[in-house]
């Protein structure tokens, strides 16, 4: 069966994911009216074969900033929490301090339309110190910028990092509020971009916290809360679809070390004593 969500705050659940449209900052436009969005789902493979579709106004004549073209919304599948709506997790998993994941890969494959240079698309994790405290527990925001539009990530530019799926640039912001003024909280905002595109591929997001906790950014007594998968959308028509999307949690297997058997002893003849006469 086949659900379609049009609402600006429509979630549905389904097989350990949920899919939020997360129309965040609508600003002075009308869900009908001034823009359309929607997440086709098929429940029988969901998270795997939705469509996220976008109509947002643009105007081409308008210069493309940020103060013209903020995004909008950010449609979204999650595994796990996501602490701004107070659902309960729908993973088994997650919520998990980070020392309690010693493995946590993502693989994906997704098909993308539209201009290329009006969204994004990217991976989120919500980091807190507590899970039971709602959005007030939330300390850090961790992203993969997998496809980038016009603007960039907020903050600075820190590092180059080189993972499997090549390099990548490493943006922060100590205090983040989203970009909207009257956010209850501000957090830490880090940013993995790659140089170009990466439709397709396995994130190694345990070894990117890895990472973050040498740089002090995170710590081993962190919870991720939960992950998401989507599009932060600015303007204009286009859609994604998500061909593949899956969690892998299991550490990989302790190797079986097959004991070498010692060699066989070896009986040496005792040598000769030269030069020596024996006794009569």
């Amino acid at each position: 069966m086949t659900t379609t969500l049009t609402g600006s705050a429509d979630r549905l659940e389904a097989g350990g994911w949920a899919a939020s449209s997360n129309v965040w900052n609508p600003g002075g436009y009308r869900n009908g009216k001034d823009f359309t969005q929607s997440i086709a789902i098929d429940e029988a493979t969901f998270p795997n074969g939705t469509v996220i579709s976008w109509n947002w106004p643009y105007d081409s004549r308008r210069a493309l900033t940020y103060e013209n073209y903020p995004v909008r919304a950010y449609p979204e599948l999650t595994h796990g929490i996501n602490p701004w709506n107070g659902a309960p997790s729908t993973s088994t998993v997650l919520p998990a301090r980070i020392a309690d994941l010693p493995n946590f890969d993502v693989t994906y494959k997704v098909g993308l339309t539209g201009p290329p240079n009006l969204y994004n698309v990217a991976v989120s994790l919500w980091i807190g110190d507590d899970p039971n405290k709602g959005i007030e527990g939330v300390t850090d925001e961790v992203m993969v910028w997998l496809h980038s539009g016009y603007f960039t990530p907020a903050g600075e530019p820190v590092a180059t990092l080189t993972d499997a799926q090549g390099d990548a640039t490493l943006w922060n912001k100590p205090v983040f509020s989203g970009g909207v003024d009257g956010n209850p909280i501000d957090w830490e905002y880090t940013v993995l971009q790659y140089g170009d595109d990466r439709l397709a591929g396995t994130l190694d997001l345990d070894g990117l916290l890895d990472e973050l906790q040498t740089r002090g950014i995170v710590s081993e007594t962190d919870w991720v809360l939960g992950f998401q998968f989507g599009a932060e959308v600015a303007a204009g028509a286009g859609s994604m679809t998500v061909d593949q999307l899956a969690v892998d949690f299991a550490a990989p297997p302790t190797p079986v070390l097959t004991p070498t058997p010692a060699p066989a002893a070896v009986t040496t003849p005792p040598e000769p004593v030269i030069g020596v006469v024996p006794s009569a």
